[in-house]
């Protein structure tokens, strides 16, 4: 089975972008980017392989076609030696982006190699069972490529797991700070335990050489990465939620303590305040509520309780309303009340809607 240098990359994209990069944020760590995988040995030493391979093929088809009548190889022969030019700059490449550009450049190479062989194939008449008998033979021969495939695979087999070790790691440090800034993380916890059981199975597969049994591994990886995303996610959207009521609720206690010293003050001037002092009283019951449920994580119990909390606040703001219509005769208190209705209508504004 063919094996392709570009499909190393075990712990997927989705685990490393977005539950290291986007819960990184949620937990404070800071860490908003990934750190590239440790392959870069294995990618080079499976191009070196290939190239070798093709640079082989390319060697019995020039031999081919020498033997046939009406063929020039000069072409053929110019475009091998580039080619071979390019191999040779592949072990110093430090970088993805170098090592991608090359292989881009070999391909081309390869590509005008192909072509000019059928040119010369169509001109000489060639057999191609005959090509293709030659250039397996000399696949056969050249034991150099069983080394290089040995190096290949011994170079993967260390890389794929010290990478999949890192990006586990990070995850777990990435759970570990949002467990420490509060969030429940037992979900993710045994989700990435679960992803890390998978080590022994890339290993098994790494061993046997088998790229369809390592394929079916890193699709597991996949799977359970994405699962691993989504509970972060949602534990980001729920902490979001949770510091949204959380203000709200502070946001309500500042308003009560306001009314609770207003009404204190009238009542002590013989002033009847029924209606203010009943629903001060049910908001400071509700938002109480509100952080009580916070407090044991069940937040639609605390959504409901903020939302009475601010019905109690709108009917808080209509009473002193009612107090300023009644006692219109006091100069004084009737403008102060409707002032304090305002007041808290706009507190109410600014503790926002329930999310």
């Amino acid at each position: 089975m063919k094996t392709v240098c570009w499909s190393s990359i075990v712990l997927t994209a989705v685990l490393a972008a977005a539950v290291l990069a986007g819960a990184a944020a949620a937990a404070g760590t800071g860490n908003s980017s990934t750190v590239a995988d440790t392959g870069m040995a294995s990618q080079k030493a499976c191009l070196i392989w290939k190239a070798a391979e093709r640079e082989s093929e390319m060697i019995a088809s020039i031999e081919y076609i020498n033997t046939l009548n009406r063929t020039n190889a000069t072409t053929l022969d110019a475009l091998l030696v580039k080619y071979q030019g390019l191999e040779w700059q592949i072990a110093p490449l430090s970088t993805y982006t170098g090592l991608g550009n090359l292989h881009t450049e070999m391909n081309k190479v390869n590509l005008q190699f192909r072509q000019e062989l059928r040119d010369q194939m169509k001109a000489g008449r060639g057999v191609t069972t005959r090509l293709n008998e030659d250039v397996d033979q000399m696949l056969a021969w050249n034991k150099r490529l069983a080394i290089l495939e040995s190096t290949y695979w011994s170079a993967r087999m260390v890389d794929e797991q010290v990478n999949f070790d890192t990006q586990v790691q990070r995850a777990a440090d990435v759970l570990s700070n949002l467990t420490a800034q509060g969030y429940d993380t037992t979900d993710a916890s045994v989700k990435l335990d679960e992803i890390g059981g998978m080590r022994t199975d890339l290993r098994q597969a790494l061993h046997a050489r088998d790229p369809a049994q390592i394929q079916a591994v890193q699709q597991q990886i996949s799977v359970l990465s994405k699962e691993l995303v989504q509970i972060v996610k949602d534990l980001q959207v729920q902490g979001s939620q949770d510091r949204q009521i959380r203000f709200h609720i502070r946001e309500g206690n500042r308003a009560i303590l306001r009314a609770e010293r207003i009404n204190a003050i009238l009542q002590s001037q013989h002033f009847v305040m029924t209606k203010p002092v009943q629903y001060a009283a049910a908001a400071k019951t509700d938002l109480a509520a509100a952080q009580a449920a916070l407090d044991t994580k069940n937040t639609d119990g605390a959504k409901a309780s903020l939302r009475a909390a601010r019905q109690d606040l709108t009917s808080l703001a209509q009473a002193y309303r009612d107090s300023a219509g009644q006692y219109t005769a006091d100069a004084s208190l009737s403008p102060s009340l409707a002032t304090t209705a305002q007041s808290f209508a706009g507190s109410v504004a600014s503790m926002g809607a329930v999310p």
